[in-house]
């Protein structure tokens, strides 16, 4: 008896052992910014009203896709799914979801995202077992689904260049720029300053200085390449200094479409970096001339723009 007594107590404390290894073994994969398996467990018991522990999913990686955004793959009662979205925080909310109501399908959900549509549906099948085991209860959907939507975002960035073909040589170029962001698209309104540059001929010289505006649409086929196309309007000022006796000032438009490419080395879920290289083709090119002389200046028809910029993205 006393015998008995000790082997059940043993194979109890194995069972328990097995049963808290096999709650810990779940894989948790994702990045920093989307969640953490500690804030998972957290929200998960206090949505569900169940322990936590049995309502966690066997698996829940997030990683990025080669489209820019995120994945979701959840492995949940004997079953992966595969979800996909350009932000991981709505896919760490959507697994809380589908954990919380396989857990407790009478659970009214309201506030919580629903569901992305999965991309890649890959049931996997439960392994093979020699004892017989109850039927797994499949997972259920909220009761209140709404599409996510297409992500808006807005940026603000600064940026500093130097610019050649708008005023005379290569002059320091400063940039501030305002974006709306549509999931891999953007539109964007740029202000541009450049300092003063002399263009001389003969000893005569024209201070020449520029500001202007530019609006652009930018695609980003990959999260380190974005490609912008648009249009610039400068208006540049010149004063007239050495070798003129009575110097006076003078201003002109330029209007040139262009075309930017950008490498984004860095990125994270607020703040980015990238470096930029723009080409423009002038359409309207003023000239600046001294009167009774002939022409100082006149605004080459190639122009580009190398530069660096900082952006900060909301919300």
């Amino acid at each position: 008896m006393i015998g008995g007594r000790r082997r059940r107590r043993y194979f109890a404390l194995v069972a328990l052992v097995a049963a808290r290894a096999g709650a810990q073994s779940s894989a948790f994969e994702l990045p920093s910014e989307c969640g953490s398996e500690a804030e998972f467990r957290e929200r998960l018991g206090a949505l569900a009203g169940v322990d936590a522990t049995r309502a966690m999913p066997s698996s829940l990686v997030i990683a990025a896709d080669d489209t820019g955004g995120f994945r979701l793959t959840l492995g949940l009662g004997g079953e992966t799914r595969v979800l996909a979205h350009t932000d991981c925080r709505v896919l760490f909310r959507s697994a809380l979801v589908i954990a919380a109501t396989t857990a407790n399908p009478e659970l009214e959900l309201e506030g919580l995202p629903a569901e992305p549509a999965p991309t890649v549906p890959a049931p996997v099948p439960a392994p093979a077992s020699t004892a017989a085991s109850p039927p797994e209860r499949p997972a259920s959907k909220p009761k209140t689904e709404r599409s996510p939507g297409i992500p808006v975002q807005g940026s603000l960035a600064a940026g500093v260049g130097i610019g050649v073909g708008i005023v005379p040589k290569a002059a320091p170029v400063f940039e501030l720029r305002a974006a709306a962001h549509f999931g891999r698209w953007a539109a964007a309104l740029s202000g541009q300053y450049l300092l003063p540059a002399v263009a001389t001929s003969e000893g005569r010289s024209v201070d020449i200085q520029g500001a202007g505006a530019r609006l652009t649409g930018r695609v980003t086929p990959h999260r380190l390449v974005a490609l912008s196309l648009g249009v610039e309007a400068d208006w540049l000022h010149g004063h007239g200094s050495t070798g003129i006796s009575s110097p006076t000032n003078d201003s002109a438009w330029t209007v040139a479409p262009l075309a930017e490419v950008a490498l984004v080395p860095w990125q994270s879920r607020h703040f980015s970096f990238e470096i930029a290289a723009l080409g423009r083709v002038a359409l309207l090119r003023p000239v600046f001339e001294v009167t009774g002389y002939g022409t100082v200046y006149e605004v080459p028809r190639w122009g580009f723009v190398g530069s660096a910029r900082a952006a900060w993205h909301f919300p």
